[in-house]
């Protein structure tokens, strides 16, 4: 994996093979930061029959993309997710981690930082770097106002809703790197189990 100590890593959902609009809008985002202040960006998948996942996140603005294929993250579960993830995250050190704020995002983001010693901006609609610290922008008092918060530990947590940010045009021909993540996850530490929806 590549190390980036001022990089922008994007949690990208995926469903039936295909990445979210929201994960293709934090990945404009991402792109945008990396763009003006430097870095790359990696994109995330977890799923199960991902396919060509990775080319496409690489369409869509990422340099390179880390693939968790297995058939255990068929469907979220934060306590599956987190020890790859947070793992993941300690190796390539971003500065920054984008989550979208949907139901996923929010049940894991907040456990992410627990279990990585770091603050969490939830429901952030504007990332800009101010005097080299991200600075998120967020609503707040039922929408009436904004408020603008910084965190001075890396990585910066960050969920993102949807429909702030802009998509790239996906450039297919575009060229970066595609690896494929070998779980660590133990089985028997998952406390919880879906049993039927």
């Amino acid at each position: 994996m590549t190390n980036s100590n001022n990089g922008v890593l994007v949690v990208v959902e995926v469903a039936e093979s295909q990445p979210v609009d929201l994960g293709k809008e934090m990945l404009g985002l991402a792109r945008q930061l990396t763009e003006n202040f430097g870095g790359a960006v990696t994109a995330v998948a977890f799923g199960a029959g991902l396919g060509n996942i990775g080319e496409i996140l690489i369409a869509h603005g990422a340099d390179q993309v880390l693939v968790n294929d297995n058939a255990i993250f068929a469907d979220f579960h934060a306590e599956a997710w987190l020890p790859d993830l947070s793992k993941i995250i300690s190796e390539v050190a971003p500065s920054i981690v984008l989550i979208g704020h949907s139901e996923p995002g929010t049940d894991l983001a907040p456990r992410l930082a627990f279990r990585l010693n770091v603050d969490v901006a939830t429901g952030c609609e504007a990332v800009e770097i101010i005097n080299g610290l991200p600075h998120m922008t967020r609503s707040c008092f039922g929408g009436l106002a904004r408020e603008v918060i910084t965190f001075s530990k890396k990585p910066v947590l960050a969920t993102i809703r949807s429909k702030t940010q802009q998509a790239l045009e996906p450039v297919m021909e575009r060229v970066g790197e595609i690896q494929p993540v070998n779980s660590t996850l133990d089985e028997g530490s998952i406390r919880t189990r879906r049993v039927s929806r």
